[in-house]
């Protein structure tokens, strides 16, 4: 009985010990680190990202320019842009210095665009 309430005891502190919150990873607009604007390494595109969620995308094969709203957590980021078709863009992201380095969940490989 003694050794069945022990280790009864152990599994229940070994749950609350063990169990974390979810942390809150999304990113509110204002302090997202890769605000501002990135130019593609071959200069073929570039993203400007605004604290309110919305930004600019353009094209310079194209030479067009598209509005955009994001969201963001510690991993991924999602482009919706407003060119009347419903896509989203799904990217797993990261920054180093001035290199936003984006991996397309779509279509697979890197993307980098520099700070400008």
């Amino acid at each position: 009985m003694k050794k069945t309430l022990l280790i009864s005891m152990l599994i229940a502190m070994m749950s609350i010990t063990l169990t974390s919150c979810d942390p809150d990873d999304d990113y509110y607009y204002y302090d997202a680190p890769f605000l501002g604007s990135w130019m593609s390494d071959d200069h073929s595109s570039s993203f400007t990202f605004y604290a309110n969620g919305t930004g600019v995308y353009t094209d310079f094969y194209t030479n067009s320019s598209t509005s955009i709203t994001w969201e963001a957590d510690d991993y991924n980021l999602w482009i919706y842009p407003n060119d009347g078709w419903g896509d989203t863009w799904s990217y797993q992201w990261d920054v180093y210095g001035n290199t936003l380095e984006l991996f397309d969940l779509d279509y697979g490989g890197y993307i980098y665009y520099y700070a400008y």
